[in-house]
Formats: C-alpha cells, structure tokens, sequence
C-alpha cells in the first residue's frame, strides 16, 4: 500500500476474495425511478425492486446495460451496440425512445452521470452530453484530450463545467479525472500525477486509495466533495475537498479492524474509516462509511448514525429504513480487494 505502511498478520479472520458468490450481490450502481429501485450489477443485468417491497424482478435486455441513472423521474440506461455506438434509453420501454451516440474512437465502457439537470455519458475517449431525453435529442460530443481509465468501481459527477471521474481497483489503487465539458480536456490519472498527489496529501498516511463517489459541497459552490476508502489488508479512508486542483481534509476518522486489534495489543491502530458514498444535503453531507452514516457539514462532523436493518431480497440486501436514501450493500469490491460488502447509496 502507499507511504509504506506494512502488516503482517495471520488471515484467517480477514474477509475473503470473492470467488463464487451469487453475482446478483456484485451490484455497481442504483437509480431510484418513482417507486422502483433499479439495480444494475456487474455482468450489466438489471432488476427492480418495488420501494418497501419484497421481491426482485429481473428486467431482461439485448445488450449488456454498461450504467443506469435517473433522470427527469425515469431511468436511463446505456448500452454498447456490436459497432461500438453507444445508446441511451429507459430501460422500461428499453425498444422505443432511444438516443444513438457515434464512437470517435474506441471507447470502452460508457458511464453515466444526471444528477447536474443534464445526461453525461463518458468513454476512455470521449464526452457526450444530452440537456434532454427523447425525440430529436442530440448530443453534444467531444473527444477527450487524453483517455480515461476504468475501474471495478466508477464514480462520476458533473456540474456545469466539468466532469469528475473517480476509479477503485482494490489493492491496485485509484484514479482520478477531471474533464472539462466544453473542450475535452482531461487533468489527472491513475499515476504520479499533480491531481493524484493533491489528493493524496489531503487523504492523509495511507493516500488517495479508491475513489468511490463525488458530490458538490452545499456550503461551497463550485467544490466537489470527494469519499475515499479502501479495505484490503487494512482500511483506509478520508472525505476531501476538491476547488479546481487544491484539496483539502475535511474529514477522517479512527479505524481499527477485529483482526487488527490482536495483531496491535493497545497500539494506536494506523487505519481510518473508508467512505463509500455521498449525498449533498441543505448545508450538509450525507457520508456513508463502512462501519456507520457520517453527516459532515463546514465545521466538520455534526453527528453519526448506524446503519438502519438490511433485509435480503433475491440476494440483495436493501434498507428502505431512511427517508432521504435507500442503501444496498455490494460485494463488488471483493473482486480485487479483501473487502467486506461496502454501502452503496441511492438518492431518494
């Protein structure tokens, strides 16, 4: 891991790699479109939850669906056509409205951000944004200055001027991009760049680890917050503040593993909590870290909350127990990490 930090310990109580787990668990985003959840996982399959519901439907597609949001009360969805053309459309009426976008390059798995009024779509390579779904819709394409990379984990985040694209690989680390809209050009990486080393100053010992969600800060127009957090081996983790390329900490919290107390017997444990996702709140940010709800407003913490009750559902375990999000947990992480199922959260 980075700024060397070592452990060695025995593993038996650790969590596992993920192997042959039931893949429905494997889930990489959510959107909540009136009164269903749509879940997609990692093999690009949806399915549907009634909201304080029971079952889980699976909602069957041509193409494997590569993200889902919601947008003006519907979801959307995009899909990857045999010839690289990427397609917009609600997955409800998945063969009518649709939105045909024309690779510049080849382009990799498309992601999509609506939370800013407005559709992106990001590539490796290219930038597409729609102001409105439907017919006579067109897009505002532009090629990237340089490429965006992709993780087992994708975040991204638009406001009006820009794109913030955030990457987790587990124990292989992170990225982090930023893109202006209106020229496509791309600052940061997944290396030894200036954004990555900003943002690992900022994290604090154990650095920049995965980025796992974005979202603008209430009480500071035109700064993005940004959760990091990583289990493997240890864990870490640290909520930083974004204002065009400065970071800066605005929150971290003790951490100490089961597996960790033995190894450390009363020494100060080095981890910090992870963070998984964020909500923008009036004058404040909702936080969901590994262990509990952390809400973080400008003096810092205001106060904590645990995890409401879980109930599985077709092999999903969903809480409607908040009023102002629906939380699942995924296994995602344990793709490349020795992780345990880490919150996601979906807007209500």
């Amino acid at each position: 891991m980075r700024h060397g930090v070592i452990v060695i310990a025995v593993l038996g109580a650790m969590p596992a790699l993920a192997q042959d787990a039931d893949r429905d668990a494997f889930v990489t985003r959510g959107a909540l479109a009136g009164d269903q959840l749509w879940l997609r996982n990692d093999q690009g399959e949806l399915s549907t939850i009634r909201v304080n519901g029971k079952e889980r439907v699976p909602r069957p597609i041509a193409q494997p669906v590569a993200d889902i949001c919601a947008f003006d009360g519907a979801a959307l969805a995009v899909s990857v056509e045999d010839d690289g053309t990427w397609v917009v459309f609600r997955p409800e009426h998945a063969e009518q409205e649709r939105v045909s976008i024309k690779p510049v390059a080849p382009n990799g798995g498309p992601i999509l951000d609506c939370r800013s009024g407005v559709i992106s779509i990001v590539g490796s390579q290219q930038l597409a944004t729609l102001d409105r779904f439907g017919a006579g819709a067109v897009p505002h394409t532009v090629k990237l200055s340089k490429p965006i990379g992709r993780g087992i984990s994708t975040a991204v985040y638009g406001d009006a001027g820009h794109l913030y694209v955030g990457t987790g690989n587990g124990e292989f680390g992170g990225g982090l991009w930023v893109v202006d809209r209106f020229t496509g050009v791309v600052t940061g990486g997944d290396g030894e760049d200036d954004l990555m080393r900003g943002c690992d100053e900022a994290a604090g010992e154990l650095g920049c680890s995965s980025i796992n969600d974005f979202a603008a800060i209430p009480w500071k127009p035109g700064c993005v917050a940004v959760a990091i957090g990583l289990q493997h081996m240890m864990s870490s983790g640290a909520l930083v503040e974004l204002c065009g390329s400065s970071f800066r900490q605005l929150y971290r919290s003790p951490y100490t593993s089961g597996w960790m107390r033995s190894v450390l017997q009363g020494r100060r444990s080095p981890e910090t909590v992870p963070f998984y996702g964020l909500l923008a709140k009036p004058g404040s940010l909702l936080v969901a870290g590994l262990d509990r709800l952390y809400e973080i407003g400008p003096k810092g913490l205001m106060s904590t909350d645990e995890y409401p009750e879980f109930t599985s559902i077709g092999g999903v375990d969903v809480s409607f127990g908040r009023p102002d999000v629906i939380l699942v947990r995924t296994a995602v992480s344990q793709h490349k990490a020795l992780s345990s199922e880490t919150p996601l959260m979906v807007p209500r």
